[in-house]
């Protein structure tokens, strides 16, 4: 007998729980169509509904509070697990969202959660749920208008601080990635290979479901412990970088306490610093990271390279 997923949502105070998805007819609505296939190689609905489980568990497990509510509630239904697909095929993969500003970066990974390459397959789950007559969840922006890039604009700066700040954060391992998909780890062969059947994919939407929902019932607030930056390219006119700060903490005389600062910038030698495929030769920080600090008047630990005040 596989694993019983709570999905009682008492308590959700929100008149639209879990972003459209929290009422019995549209969890079944949702499951419905995430369960239709061709054929049993047609897997076109289960990898979609994996990648925006996997895509949540990217932005959400880490301390810096993921997605932020002020975005979630500007989409519609069907948007919000396609945002999280997108986040699952570009996070740590796409070095050039690195240079996307936030009211672009929201509407691009969207577009891309929707996006599928595959041929002979049932409809897509995700489109279908906003097309049909009676969408799945809710449609609040008929026809997309307004866009969803005018609608990102008119949030505030710590909203698109607090999502940017999650994305560019280092992409979790396949394995780790896993070890935190609780379906995966109930339906997988030996070899490690996801399996697919009406079961899992029905696992799959009442987990996305389960976290959605709790996500929408805790408080989603900046750290104030942690700040960060916008800053323009030195090279390329219109094109913006995200510099962030990162405490390290440790124990000292038996309480945390922090031990200094990191510092990451989403600009393409950020990028490899943080997922690989920098020269072991290249300086541990750019100039956008220098600048911005020198401009701030911080002091700056550069692990032995000296402090800069």
């Amino acid at each position: 007998m596989a694993e019983q997923i709570d999905l009682d949502l008492t308590g959700i105070l929100n008149r639209e729980p879990a972003f459209g998805l929290g009422t019995p007819e549209a969890r079944a609505g949702m499951a419905n169509l995430v369960r239709c296939r061709i054929s049993l190689e047609d897997h076109l609905n289960f990898n979609l509904i994996k990648s925006a489980v996997q895509g949540f568990i990217q932005m959400e497990i880490s301390d810096n509070l993921g997605v932020p509510l002020r975005v979630l509630e500007k989409l519609n239904t069907s948007d919000i697990p396609a945002l999280y697909r997108g986040i699952n095929k570009c996070k740590g993969l796409d070095m050039r969202t690195g240079e996307i500003p936030f009211g672009e970066l929201i509407p691009y990974l969207v577009g891309l959660g929707y996006q599928t390459s595959e041929r002979n397959c049932a409809a897509n789950a995700f489109l279908t749920m906003i097309n049909l007559a009676e969408p799945v969840g809710f449609r609040k922006h008929p026809n997309g208008l307004p866009r969803i890039q005018e609608r990102m604009a008119a949030r505030d700066e710590q909203t698109q601080h607090q999502f940017l700040r999650a994305y560019h954060t280092p992409r979790l391992r396949d394995a780790d990635l896993r070890l935190n998909d609780r379906v995966y780890q109930r339906f997988h062969r030996v070899n490690g290979e996801p399996i697919d059947s009406n079961e899992a994919r029905d696992f799959y939407v009442a987990l996305f479901v389960e976290i959605l929902a709790k996500k929408q019932t805790h408080s989603s607030q900046q750290r104030t412990d942690m700040r960060s930056w916008v800053v323009p390219s030195a090279t390329r006119e219109d094109v913006v970088y995200f510099v962030q700060e990162i405490p390290r903490y440790g124990i000292e005389n038996g309480a945390l306490a922090c031990k200094g600062i990191n510092y990451t910038c989403s600009c393409p030698h950020g990028w490899r610093r943080m997922h690989g495929g920098l020269n072991g030769h290249a300086p541990q920080y750019c100039h956008h990271i220098l600048d911005t600090i020198r401009k701030e008047e911080h002091p700056m630990d550069f692990h032995g390279q000296g402090r800069l005040i």
